[in-house]
């Protein structure tokens, strides 16, 4: 098996540089006539404009669903009972330096993605 994959590996780096050697031999010019820029300037600002559309459409349903339900009296309720029932003489006892070193690592964890995905 790993000799089919070194055969297949040789036999794409030779067609490779076959390629590189026919088009540096024989160069193509295509009149572009700016129709990429044109095309990339009308692409981005669109897509950017119906993924704000959409999520202001989610939003407004979100609120108009919680107002029609009522559901935000209920989850007034659940948030006042659950901060009313902590009993605060057991958080004295706990140590919260575990968690707050993996929500550290986390972060730091998801804040070098995004920035390995912006540039």
């Amino acid at each position: 098996m790993e000799e089919d994959n070194k055969k297949m590996m040789i036999d794409m780096n030779d067609d490779d540089q076959l390629l590189a050697s026919f088009f540096t031999e024989n160069p193509i010019n295509v009149p572009e006539d700016d129709f990429t820029e044109s095309v990339m300037q009308h692409l981005p600002e669109r897509s950017n404009r119906l993924a704000r559309i959409w999520t202001w459409l989610c939003a407004i349903a979100g609120v108009v669903f919680l107002i029609a339900t009522k559901s935000w009296l209920t989850i007034y309720m659940l948030l006042k009972n659950m901060l009313l029932g902590i009993n605060l003489e057991h958080l004295s006892h706990i140590n919260l330096a575990p968690y707050i070193l993996a929500m550290l690592i986390i972060s730091a964890l998801m804040g070098y993605s995004l920035a390995k995905e912006r540039g």
